[in-house]
């Protein structure tokens, strides 16, 4: 875990390509500084639907890789 905004990031290091994953729903709750993950998670989804719509790529082939939620 990582802090940002004093919120908790779920990050993963890659030490093949050297650099960070980090949770988008987690940059989006310390951003808006959101308390809930459904609200953080529903405008994440919305945000890469309409910038996807605008033809901007917001997610590599690596969409699927998941963090563990936390408690």
């Amino acid at each position: 875990m990582l802090i940002f905004n004093d919120r908790e990031v779920r990050a993963v290091w890659d030490e093949k390509n050297s650099k960070w994953w980090f949770s988008a729903t987690d940059i989006v709750r310390a951003v808006n500084d959101e308390e809930d993950y459904v609200k953080a998670g529903n405008y994440w989804r919305w945000l890469k639907k309409k910038l996807t719509t605008d033809g901007i790529q917001l997610v590599s082939v690596t969409h699927d890789f998941k963090f563990e939620a936390p408690a």
